[in-house]
Parts: C-alpha cells; sequence; structure tokens
C-alpha cells in the first residue's frame, strides 16, 4: 500500500501529516506503520521519529533535551532517558509542520551518524562528544559510544 494512503488511514493531526510527508520528500528513511504509531529511522538505525494520532516522540540529543523542549514551547521532555537516548514530546499544535520537519531531519541524521543496532558503534561527532560526559540517570562516565550503566 502507498505510504501518503496509510498516513491518511493512519487518522493523525493534519499538522503532522504534513511534516511526515514532507520529511519524506527531503529523506528516504525507512517507514514502520504500526496500529499505534508510524516510525521512520535511516536503514540500518534505530527509529528517530514516532508518529502516533496526536502527537510525536522525536529523538533527540540527551545531554540537550531539556534545553530543546525550553526552546520549543509546547513540547517536553520524555522523563525515560538513556545516556544514548531521550525523546521530545511534540503535541499536535505545539510547533509548525516546518519546525517538526527540522526536528525529525536532525533525528534521521543524528541515528545515521550514531551506533547500528546491535551496538556496532561507528565513530561519530555525535560519539565524540558524549565521551567523557555524565549520563544523566546514573551519573557515571560515558564511554566513546555514549553507553553507560545504565544500557546493561
Amino acid at each position: 500500500m502507498d505510504i501518503s494512503k496509510q498516513i491518511d488511514e493512519f487518522g493523525m493531526g493534519s499538522r503532522h501529516a504534513a511534516a511526515l510527508r514532507a520529511v519524506l520528500e527531503q529523506y528516504t528513511p525507512l517507514v514502520d506503520v504500526k496500529p499505534g504509531y508510524i516510525s521512520v529511522r535511516p536503514e540500518g538505525r534505530r527509529i528517530a521519529a514516532y508518529f502516533n494520532k496526536t502527537f510525536t516522540d522525536v529523538v533527540v540529543d540527551p545531554l540537550q533535551v531539556d534545553t530543546v523542549a525550553v526552546q520549543n514551547p509546547g513540547t517536553n521532555a520524555q522523563p525515560k532517558r538513556t545516556s544514548t537516548t531521550a525523546y521530545l514530546r511534540v503535541p499536535g499544535s505545539a510547533v509548525s509542520s516546518t519546525r517538526l520537519v527540522e526536528l525529525v531531519l536532525t533525528a534521521l541524521a543524528r541515528q545515521e551518524a550514531g551506533t547500528r543496532w546491535g551496538g556496532e558503534s561507528s565513530r561519530s561527532e555525535v560519539a565524540a562528544d558524549l565521551a567523557g560526559q555524565q549520563c544523566q540517570t546514573c551519573w557515571t562516565e560515558l564511554s566513546v559510544s555514549g553507553a553507560c550503566l545504565c544500557d546493561d
């Protein structure tokens, strides 16, 4: 089935549907349609965003998620975080579809540069930025790949 038709049938808000369509025009992510969400991710990488019917959860740098939430009024940092993943919840009318596209494209780029499934880490700017930082959950020092004690 055509993804555009699946987006229509899914029933998400018009602003988020427009943002998802725009992301698909600017990037070629893998798209997975599930009963509760539509996810997008780079091939061979982790999910970058979950589009739900009334909100979208976007992967954000865990060291920046609170700042990103403040910069985008109406959004909020999700309490579940690890040293390598945090989510910004974007309710239906919190930001413009253009801003949501920017957030999702940034998340796709971040995931593309990050760790592959199975824990194979690449040498990326993201990993280099996390090395030596402290996990905001367990307060241990992050490895070069961004892993900590929470990830076990």
